[in-house]
């Protein structure tokens, strides 16, 4: 990670935030039947690491949304052009979970590999229960929510899930596999700065509201806070502040604030969750499983990436899972030294409100602040490149919260995208 200093003096130009357009709805607040929290706009200003960044500019979009942030949102109906849920691992679309459960944590992603700060900092390729290949390891994912955390891999399936997964011996191709997650179709302004994402100067990350139908999103978070095991993943800075090294939680709380470059939880031993005898519910690992299909194995999310940002190569993910307490922050670090394109990070805290802080910060090349709350179902889409720097905001909620899954976006090597 190469800390890159800001150029402008901390919460300036707030016009430079993605523009938020909810229709008719306050994306920044779950919808009645949420089960939990959010982040606001009286926190101080948000250039130093750890600043809240949700004391953003007044807010220009509708009533009730977090102004504190955020790039153009608007979340309509569903995008027809990922493939309907249809078999995955070869059973049949109509044993596919119902999408209905509210809730979910997913703190602890896997182990970081990255510079800090990243807010998917390490997931490697996920491969999915049941497909038979190995998951490559994490290599880490910059640009993520976490500055560095392990890769996160799914194990070969549990046929207790209730579906037919293929023989280990004879995995299917990558390309057949389908999930049932469906990401909401998206407006043509939307698409517009999404096309732009890689090659737009200065960069502007995009946020969008409503990425999967409020359902979907519900039972994925109940599906991540209910992952068992979670472990807090601290880093500090080296003396030059251009490198950082982990750290136990007992030396973050020791050493100097400056010292400190990020804390939060991740996600761990995820393959686990598939063994026999696994306390984890197998309604949770069918979708669990179906998750990673859409986000690594299968080719939904690859293909949707490709037509948003048009990126001129083949592309393959890095997942992790992350959640913030009180306190976890992370400083404001670059991850351009990384092959990263572009980062995603989908939220996952029904319970979020204004006042809760975790708002991912995004400083341009020129200087001007994008500030991203992290409202529940919303997916922040950031770049990766040099003379950009990104933070996140000190969780100030009294409970876990803001529970992430972030994914990067890489170029894939030969052969490794079917």
């Amino acid at each position: 990670m190469t800390h890159s200093p800001a150029t402008t003096a901390p919460g300036t130009d707030a016009s430079a935030a993605p523009a938020t357009i909810a229709p008719g709805a306050d994306a920044s607040v779950a919808p009645a039947s949420a089960v939990h929290g959010a982040d606001a706009a009286a926190a101080p200003a948000f250039g130093a690491p750890g600043a809240d960044a949700s004391a953003a500019a007044p807010a220009t979009t509708a009533p009730g949304t977090d102004a504190s942030a955020a790039p153009a949102t608007i979340a309509p109906g569903a995008d027809a052009s990922v493939a309907p849920a249809s078999a995955v691992h070869g059973a049949d679309a109509a044993a596919a979970p119902a999408f209905g459960a509210p809730g979910a944590d997913a703190s602890a992603a896997a182990p970081a590999t990255t510079a800090p700060g990243t807010d998917a900092s390490a997931a490697s390729v996920t491969t999915v229960p049941g497909a038979g290949a190995p998951a490559a390891p994490a290599s880490g994912v910059p640009g993520a929510d976490a500055f560095a955390a392990p890769a996160t891999t799914a194990p070969s399936a549990d046929a207790s899930v209730g579906r037919s997964a293929p023989a280990m011996s004879d995995p299917p191709a990558t390309s057949s596999l389908r999930s049932p997650f469906r990401p909401a179709d998206r407006s043509p302004a939307e698409r517009a700065g999404l096309a732009e994402l890689l090659r737009a100067t200065p960069a502007r990350p995009v946020h969008l509201d409503g990425f999967l139908p409020d359902a979907q999103a519900r039972a994925l978070g109940e599906t991540v806070r209910a992952m068992p095991t979670w472990e807090a993943s601290a880093v500090l800075w080296d003396a030059d502040r251009l490198a950082t090294r982990p750290a136990t939680l007992e030396e973050w709380r020791a050493a100097a604030p400056e010292e400190r470059a990020a804390v939060r939880e991740v996600a761990r031993d995820i393959p686990a969750l598939f063994d026999d005898g696994s306390p984890y519910p197998a309604e949770l690992r069918v979708r669990l499983s179906d998750f990673f299909v859409f986000a690594g194995m299968g080719p939904d999310l690859r293909d949707l990436l490709g037509r948003w940002t048009a990126p001129g190569r083949p592309l393959t993910t890095n997942v992790e899972f992350a959640r913030y307490r009180c306190g976890d922050t992370l400083g404001e670090h670059s991850d351009a030294e990384s092959d990263t394109l572009f980062v995603l990070n989908l939220y996952l805290d029904p319970a979020y409100r204004a006042g809760d802080g975790g708002v991912l910060g995004f400083r341009d090349e020129e200087g001007r602040e994008h500030l991203m709350p992290p409202r529940f179902n919303s997916l922040s889409v950031m770049p990766i490149r040099p003379g950009c720097v990104h933070w996140v905001t000190p969780w100030r909620a009294d409970r876990v919260g803001r529970h992430t899954v972030s994914i990067a976006a890489v170029p894939a090597t030969p052969g490794e995208v079917k």
